[in-house]
């Protein structure tokens, strides 16, 4: 038995169209084995406090043949820990998650178990992931981002990938699927991760019972319906994620070093400033750092339109500094995750 999980958080009626992709994908999958699609109503509640969407979501499970599951907050460490100790829907060999704004190819599931059968080693694997093409502006612009490998802030997935696979550091879990008791044996999603980076929290932990491994293969399609705006927004909370994370497992600093490099910039810099001293080196490093990173989006991106360029070169600004800024409210805020306005399939 495989169980994928759904967490689903509606502040929008564009989002009830992406659950509906969501669902709909994982309804037609072939040649994969017996699974069970459950969907967390995650703390949906409409203005009255009456919740219509937690109504239209319980009918949306029956009509895909999902297990309808209701939480009452949006903590999503939480959430996928429920999907994780669920009995009432059997004992799962492997236990994935799909977040509710990602469509997942028909052979997905079939393609993520083989590679679980086939390497008794892996503890969890996952596929690479990209925005649609052709939708809109702002996801032509995103996926001309991650087409330069530095610009990806150490996300294996968002770094694409054709075909093969190779064994990464960490997993997102936008579209994943872990060994179940292995992830018992490591002790479960850590409850104090309660908005973004639990999934990468959790991998520090796996990596020292297992490998993780990224699949090329059933690439996923990832739709961010945020514009750059929300795009940054959701930088900025990962940049501080990532420091609880490096306060907990120091040695994730090793592993996350590319992440690190504007952090360096930008720290020595403010550091330099704050001591009296010349901080025009750093200042020097900090633009050349963002001027190849808006280089490479003209050089490996050349058959786009100069307007598609010219915002993709915005959006990869505003990424780094958001994600520094993160970074930055991190290390000076200890103790404090981000804060819990954001919704869980941001994670």
């Amino acid at each position: 038995m495989i169980t994928i999980g759904v967490l689903a958080y509606i502040p929008t009626a564009r989002h009830r169209e992406l659950l509906e992709r969501t669902l709909a994908s994982l309804a037609v999958q072939i040649g994969a084995p017996r699974f069970q699609t459950v969907l967390v109503d995650n703390g949906n509640v409409d203005g009255d406090g009456q919740s219509g969407t937690s109504k239209w979501l319980e009918a949306l499970a029956q009509r895909y043949g999902a297990l309808y599951v209701r939480r009452e907050n949006r903590e999503i460490a939480a959430a996928r820990d429920l999907v994780m100790h669920g009995e009432s829907y059997g004992e799962a060999r492997f236990v994935g998650f799909v977040d509710s704004d990602v469509e997942v190819p028909p052979g997905w599931v079939a393609s993520m178990v083989a590679e679980l059968d086939r390497d008794l080693d892996l503890v969890a694997v996952a596929s690479s992931n990209r925005p649609p093409r052709g939708e809109s502006a702002f996801e032509e612009a995103l996926g001309a981002l991650f087409q330069v490998p530095w610009n990806y802030l150490g996300s294996p997935q968002a770094l694409q990938q054709t075909g093969g696979f190779r064994d990464v550091d960490h997993l997102s879990s936008c579209a994943v699927l872990y060994r179940r008791e292995a992830v018992f044996e490591v002790g479960g999603y850590d409850s104090r991760f309660t908005v973004v980076c639990e999934d990468l929290e959790l991998s520090r932990r796996l990596r020292q019972v297992g490998k993780l491994r990224l699949l090329g293969v059933q690439p996923v399609i990832h739709r961010q319906d945020r514009g750059e705006f929300g795009w940054w927004r959701r930088m900025y909370r990962y940049g501080w994620g990532q420091i609880e994370v490096m306060r907990k497992h120091p040695d994730t600093i090793l592993s996350l070093k590319g992440a690190l490099v504007p952090l360096f910039f930008v720290g020595g810099y403010l550091a330099r400033k704050a001591a009296g001293g010349d901080e025009g080196p750093f200042f020097l490093a900090l633009s050349l750092y963002l001027l190849l990173s808006v280089g490479g989006v003209f050089v490996c991106n050349r058959s786009r339109s100069l307007a598609a360029l010219l915002r993709a070169s915005v959006l990869t600004i505003g990424t780094h500094v958001a994600y520094v800024l993160g970074m930055l409210a991190g290390v000076t805020e200890f103790g404090r995750n981000p804060p819990s306005a954001t919704p869980p399939s941001d994670a």
